[in-house]
Parts: C-alpha cells; sequence; structure tokens
C-alpha cells in the first residue's frame, strides 16, 4: 500500500527499517513513514508505532506554530512564553492546544476549515512548524524550517495516506498564501 502511494506520487518508497514513502509536491521535498518509538521501563522495553510527515523549506518569516492534542506534554509554549491561541472552531479549540510566534498568520492559515477538519479526522498528536527538534529529534537542515506532523498508529490504507497528502498539500498551499513560507524550495 505504501509502495503503490508513492508509485502515484513518482516517489520513492523504502521498506526499511519501517515503510517510508517520498515525493515531491511543487517542489517540496515530502516524506512520510511509519516509525516506532521504543521507550524502557525497568527490563522491559515496549514500543509504539507512529506515522510522521516531513516538508522542510525555507521560511521568508521566521514563522512558527505548534498544534498539539490536549493532553500531550508540550513544553514549546513554555519555552516561548506563548499562550494557547483560539481559532473560533469550538470543536478545534477544545481539542487541540494552538501556539505560534504570529497569531495573525496563524489565523489565517486555520481559517481553511479543510485543515481544521483533516486535523480532526486523522489521530493528530502534534503539527509543527519549527526550525527545532520534531517529537522525536527529527531536525531540518541548518537554516531551514521544517512542516512536521505526527499521528499515532501506522497508517494502514492508502486512502489515509491520500488524506495525509492532502493535509500536506492544503498547508504548504496556504503557507506560501501567507506568505509564511517560500515556494518551491527542496531540502536534499
Amino acid at each position: 500500500m505504501w509502495q503503490q502511494f508513492a508509485r502515484g506520487k513518482s516517489g520513492t518508497y523504502t521498506p526499511v527499517p519501517d515503510d517510508k514513502v517520498q515525493y515531491t509536491y511543487k517542489g517540496f521535498l515530502i516524506s512520510f513513514d511509519s516509525y516506532t518509538h521504543y521507550v524502557s521501563a525497568g527490563d522491559k522495553t515496549y514500543g509504539s508505532i507512529y506515522t510522521r510527515g516531513v516538508a522542510a523549506f525555507t521560511s521568508s518569516s521566521d514563522f512558527t506554530l505548534s498544534i498539539s492534542q490536549q493532553g500531550v506534554p508540550d513544553n514549546i509554549g513554555e519555552v516561548f512564553n506563548q499562550h494557547d491561541i483560539q481559532t473560533g472552531n469550538k470543536a478545534f479549540d477544545k481539542r487541540f492546544i494552538i501556539k505560534s510566534n504570529d497569531e495573525a498568520k496563524l489565523l489565517l492559515l486555520l481559517v481553511s476549515r479543510s485543515i481544521t477538519s483533516s486535523l480532526q479526522d486523522m489521530k493528530t498528536i502534534r503539527l509543527e512548524i519549527t526550525d527545532g527538534d520534531g517529537l522525536f529529534g527529527e531536525k531540518p537542515l541548518k537554516g531551514n524550517f521544517m512542516l512536521y506532523y505526527v499521528m499515532a498508529g501506522k497508517v494502514k490504507e492508502i486512502s489515509q495516506l491520500v488524506k495525509l497528502h492532502q493535509l500536506f498539500a492544503k498547508l504548504l498551499d496556504g503557507l506560501v498564501k501567507i506568505c509564511a513560507i517560500q515556494s518551491g524550495h527542496t531540502e536534499k
């Protein structure tokens, strides 16, 4: 299924160590993968599976955002002394903690109900635009930013990968539209 999705996007598929797909959308290199995160407690090791998405780019405004599910540990806002931003979408605001260094741009981006609906429909844990670390230590190249997404579980249907692609496409297009990122830069 991951391989079929990669072929449909003229991308590449790598099965090791977990499924990984890379393809280009309007000049942006997008990578989706399944990732098993291991935690040891005493003499036992536990693994949790996640699906991640990353697209790296050059930012024209150093715009950052963090959207995390309520109840997921989040110290980003504490570090930058940011407050939770309300979008006006009550169901979305109740489910997610939203932070940004530019509230006006964030609200312009999230005015699209298709973006907020996509995040609610999926098992979203975190969505970020950052030049720092992702949830599991992922980093863009120095001087770049990344659109970073994590959801619980492994995508098992091609329709879920299509929905994840649609979310990334809407976000990247929206970020270009509000002049938060430069279009068409692909990180190698």
